[in-house]
């Protein structure tokens, strides 16, 4: 679509994610051809100690903590 998207997260337990959080957003910032990997922009990253401001996720897993698109 060659526009940016946003997508809300919610994760109170932390599993298989940098960390917990009940309600968070992120800038998906490229999707693999196959869709099978979404690389994330994360506005916190780099301000909590280890937590990348880019970094992949499975397209199972980013579905799984999803709440919502904007597109």
């Amino acid at each position: 679509m060659k526009a940016p998207s946003s997508v809300g997260i919610s994760n109170s337990t932390g599993a298989n994610w940098h960390y917990a959080t009940t309600g968070h957003n992120l800038e998906v910032n490229a999707i693999y051809n196959d869709k099978s990997i979404v690389q994330f922009a994360d506005p916190l990253g780099g301000t909590q100690s280890g937590w990348p401001s880019f970094y992949e996720k499975t397209a199972a897993m980013a579905s799984s903590v999803s709440t919502m698109v904007v597109w």
